[in-house]
């Protein structure tokens, strides 16, 4: 139903599209009382039975929201399945979401998250948290993470990314050892949640980029370009929600996770690579 220029005020316009899908090549337009309320009901009846395809947050402007969506997806029923250029925030130790800690003063001076916002950021990370150790008892979580990200932060050398916990090169090795700890604790504890750390040749088998999360069978999130009112390139994260565009998500990120080496998602392996790095980084700590 269409009101516009050449169009009666209580009137409605039902366009029909021919072989030129770019224009409207006939239409009707009614202006009985009885019918007009009778499209009005009609398509009343579709919107109350339309569900949001996608919704688009920005990343600099909108990281509370987003944190928000993920909390709120993460909370329903079903497992969790990441492909990411780093570790999932799943894994940072509880230690940072003090106030104080490096992680939200990160999030802070980079503008992801205004100061005033930082106890309802923290919120939806902790429940994130809840939601993981209540899940995870019966539903499997899957991550899926460049083994060189692991060497890079025991080398000491951070991604220079505002929503990565290591943005600098100047970061206390303290910080990504109690991470790495924190990562080889949750393998031990957690049966059901697996960590597949991959080789170069897998990072382009795979695509690390964008990073991409689907949770259960009913939201899946996407880091994607898009274009500003200036025309530039920023980062935009998209949280899709429709049922079969999320089970297609899924059967891919199965797919994606075959085609791993077995051997880069054995528990005992990831756990055995973690630890070598967590013994470089202890003796960084000892040397400064």
């Amino acid at each position: 139903m269409c009101v516009g220029r050449g169009v009666p005020p209580g009137a409605a316009l039902l366009i029909f599209s021919t072989e030129d899908a770019g224009a409207g090549d006939a239409a009707v337009v009614l202006t009985d009382e009885a019918q007009v309320s009778l499209l009005d009901r009609h398509f009343a009846q579709l919107h109350a039975h339309t569900r949001q395809l996608l919704e688009e947050f920005g990343a600099r402007e909108q990281e509370l929201e987003y944190t928000r969506a993920l909390a709120d997806a993460e909370s329903r029923v079903g497992g969790r399945m990441v492909i990411k250029n780093g570790l999932s925030a799943l894994t940072y130790p509880p230690s940072w979401w003090r106030t104080d800690s490096h992680f939200l003063e990160e999030v802070v001076r980079s503008g992801l998250v205004q100061r005033a916002d930082i106890p309802a950021y923290r919120t939806d990370l902790e429940r994130r948290w809840r939601a993981f150790t209540r899940r995870v008892r019966d539903f499997p979580y899957r991550d899926v993470c460049p083994a060189a990200f692991i060497e890079h932060v025991a080398a000491g050398e951070g991604f220079a990314r505002p929503e990565e916990p290591y943005s600098g090169f100047d970061v206390a090795p303290e910080l990504p050892l109690e991470h790495l700890r924190r990562m080889a604790e949750m393998l031990r504890s957690y049966p059901n949640y697996h960590l597949a750390l991959i080789d170069r040749r897998e990072e382009q088998l795979v695509s690390v980029e964008p990073a991409r999360e689907i949770t259960g069978d009913h939201d899946a999130f996407i880091g994607a370009g898009s274009r500003n009112e200036r025309g530039d390139v920023t980062h935009v994260d998209l949280h899709i929600t429709e049922g079969t565009i999320v089970w297609a998500l899924r059967e891919h990120f199965e797919s994606q996770w075959e085609r791993t080496a077995e051997q880069h998602r054995d528990r005992d392996y990831v756990i055995r690579c973690v630890e070598q790095q967590i013994a470089l980084l202890e003796q960084r700590v000892t040397r400064d």
